[in-house]
C-alpha cells in the first residue's frame, strides 16, 4: 500500500509521460495554448504508452489549432478533416487497417471534390453534398461510397463540436444499397445425377483396375487380387 507521503504520480524517462502509481496506468502531461493537459494513454505497459504519447499530444494540438482558426473565422473543411484524422489516429480501439482505410476514404473524397478542403466549413450546403454524391457513386463501389459518406459526416460533426456550424450538411445523404451475390445451388435432380455420375465413374475405374490385375496374374491368384 502507498503511504501518505509517497506521491501518486511517478515520472518516467520520457518527457511528458507519467505513471499513476495506484493503477499503474500511464498518462500524457503537456501544455497546449498555455493550458496544462493530462490524459490517460489507456495502458499500463511502458512501451505501448511510449508509442501512444506523440499521437495524443498531436491530437490535442491539432484540435487547439482548429479552435484558433475558427476563432479568427478561418476554419475550413480541411481543418475539420485534420481534427477528425487526429482523433482516428489516436483511437486505440481501432485496428491499424481500419485507421488506414479511413484515411483512404479522406483521399477518395479529396480526389472527387478537390475544392472542398479549402472551403469555409460554414459554406457547404446540403445540395453541395448531394451533387458530390451523384458524381462520387459513378466512380466507386457501393461499399467505398457508404464508408466515404460516413467519413464526410464525421468530419462535419467535428466542425459542429467546435461551434463552426450548427447542422450537418451530409445528414440527408442516403447509403447505397450493396447487392449481395446470389448463390445458385443445383436442384435435387441435378444433385442426385451428379452423385450418381461420381459413383458410377468410381465403379468403372475399379472394374478396369481389377481387369488389368486379372490379366497380369495366374487365375489361381486372381481371387486375391485387389485394386486400391
Amino acid at each position: 500500500m502507498l503511504n501518505g507521503k509517497e506521491p501518486l504520480w511517478e515520472s518516467t524517462s520520457i518527457q511528458n509521460l507519467l505513471r499513476y502509481r495506484r493503477s499503474g496506468m500511464y498518462f500524457a502531461r503537456f501544455q497546449v495554448g498555455g493550458r496544462r493537459i493530462r490524459q490517460s494513454l489507456e495502458t499500463a505497459v511502458f512501451s505501448v504508452a511510449k508509442q501512444r504519447l506523440p499521437e495524443k499530444i498531436r491530437e490535442y494540438r491539432s484540435r487547439y489549432e482548429s479552435f484558433q482558426a475558427f476563432a479568427v473565422g478561418k476554419m475550413t473543411v480541411g481543418d475539420a478533416v485534420e481534427v477528425y484524422l487526429q482523433k482516428v489516429r489516436s483511437d486505440v480501439s481501432l485496428k491499424p487497417r481500419s485507421k488506414d482505410y479511413r484515411e483512404k476514404t479522406v483521399d477518395f473524397i479529396r480526389r472527387s471534390w478537390p475544392s472542398l478542403f479549402e472551403t469555409d466549413v460554414r459554406k457547404i450546403s446540403e445540395r453541395d453534398c448531394e451533387n458530390w454524391l451523384v458524381r462520387f457513386q459513378q466512380h466507386y463501389a457501393p461499399t467505398v461510397v457508404n464508408n466515404s459518406i460516413g467519413t464526410l459526416r464525421a468530419v462535419f460533426e467535428e466542425a459542429i463540436s467546435t461551434g463552426a456550424r450548427f447542422n450537418n450538411p451530409t445528414s440527408r445523404l442516403s447509403r447505397v444499397r450493396v447487392r449481395q451475390k446470389q448463390l445458385e445451388l443445383p436442384s435435387r435432380e441435378q444433385f442426385l445425377k451428379f452423385v450418381e455420375e461420381i459413383r458410377t465413374a468410381g465403379a468403372g475405374w475399379r472394374m478396369e483396375c481389377l481387369g488389368r490385375s486379372l490379366s497380369q496374374r495366374p487365375r489361381a491368384a486372381s481371387a486375391q487380387t485387389f485394386c486400391g
